[in-house]
């Protein structure tokens, strides 16, 4: 295991090599920055130890108002970096794409006060818990576990009308860089993407092809085996929530631009992390032992 001061310079380098392959904003002209673009990068994927532990390291750190507005202006240099190490990563090779969503939760049921002011939150329900107040989110990602894209709905939104969404803006010629560009357009999903009809429509409209176990209503059946299988190949997008989620630290923040900077921000630190791994002949999700999780 390294030591903290370490693994920070270590991921403060791979930005600030990346960035000579990312184009700056705009400059502003009314004041110079207290904190260069690498810096507020690295704060923004080590955001969750910025006000406990990185001030040693970066003394002039501002206010968390003034930082977030930094990491929310810097989300599509996040998701450049995404790519970038995705690409390194070798993502156009991927045969597939796992896909799936997942509940992320903005307020506790039952909790006084006021709730999250972002648009994008409302009530939803899934299985566990089986309410909850947030947002839905989309992620897909390689059979390896690199994110190559992600989508953020209000938590009413179903899956497969998010997965629309989705596949439209990758379909579009300039796709945004949060939904990125399909490998081979070919994705694994689970039941919440299945029916006949719209898989049909994705694949004429959008050259996304799903493969989807069918609901227990439907006249189309798999077998057990078959089940099992596709269920073991989706395995890793799982794994992926969970270091997204927990490993990461991505919760609870009150924005709709808040939310989706920190989850551009770990998303890139996610792949960043498999790269370092690889390059250090490490298991390629070990990022607990990185710096004590």
């Amino acid at each position: 295991m390294i030591d903290f001061e370490t693994f920070v310079i270590t991921v403060y380098v791979m930005v600030d090599q990346a960035l000579a392959h990312v184009p700056p904003p705009d400059p502003r002209r009314d004041r110079h920055p207290a904190l260069s673009r690498s810096k507020v990068v690295t704060l923004a994927q080590l955001a969750r130890f910025a006000a406990q532990r990185l001030r040693v390291l970066f003394p002039r750190l501002p206010d968390r108002s003034q930082l977030h507005r930094a990491m929310t202006a810097l989300q599509t240099t996040c998701d450049g970096f995404r790519q970038q190490w995705g690409d390194q990563l070798a993502v156009a090779e991927a045969p597939h794409e796992r896909l799936d969503g997942t509940a992320v939760s903005l307020r506790t049921l039952g909790r006084r006060g006021p709730a999250p002011t972002a648009a994008f939150a409302a009530y939803g329900r899934t299985s566990h818990p089986p309410r909850f107040y947030g947002c839905r989110v989309l992620v897909t990602a390689t059979p390896a576990g690199v994110v190559t894209g992600y989508a953020v709905a209000p938590g009413n939104t179903h899956d497969s009308t998010l997965a629309e969404t989705f596949f439209a803006e990758r379909a579009a010629e300039t796709p945004s860089a949060a939904v990125g560009s399909a490998s081979s357009g070919v994705y694994l999903a689970d039941k919440a993407y299945a029916g006949r009809e719209q898989v049909k429509r994705w694949t004429v409209r959008y050259a996304a092809t799903v493969t989807a176990p069918p609901k227990s209503d439907s006249r189309d059946r798999w077998g057990a085996a078959d089940e099992q299988a596709h269920a073991h190949k989706r395995q890793m997008i799982e794994t992926v929530f969970q270091r997204l989620l927990q490993g990461l630290r991505l919760a609870r923040p009150r924005t709709e631009h808040g939310f989706t900077a920190r989850l551009a921000a770990k998303c890139a630190l996610s792949n960043g992390l498999i790269l370092w791994n690889r390059t250090e002949h490490r298991p390629e999700f070990a990022f607990a032992s990185i710096i004590g999780w």
